[in-house]
């Protein structure tokens, strides 16, 4: 990311998290039938059955239970995540990000 990324960029994502989504970090909603929806990432995908992962586990859905499933177009990172920081922890954080090696 900070290879890719000034750190003017940085801050503006960590600002405004769902400004830019990469289609890679965006999470899937799943509207079930006679259920709540489900938002995560699709981590597999068969004829008949989608698993997708939450933050509090994995979910083994039957296709016939699915009713619809769409991109999310917002971010998983909440916004306003930086309100809660001192000028201090941010600079800290970016800091940090900075200095992360590039895979």
């Amino acid at each position: 990311m900070t290879r890719r990324l000034k750190p003017e960029e940085i801050a503006d994502s960590l600002v405004y998290p769902s400004k830019q989504v990469a289609d890679r970090f965006k999470a899937k909603v799943i509207h079930l039938r006679g259920a709540a929806p489900l938002t995560g990432f699709i981590t597999e995908e068969t004829e008949e059955m989608v698993s997708l992962v939450d933050q509090e586990r994995v979910h083994r859905i039957p296709r016939k239970k699915v009713l619809h499933l769409a991109p999310q177009e917002s971010s998983l990172m909440p916004e306003r995540l930086l309100n809660r920081l001192s000028w201090e922890e941010i600079r800290d954080l970016m800091a940090y990000l900075e200095g992360l090696p590039a895979k």
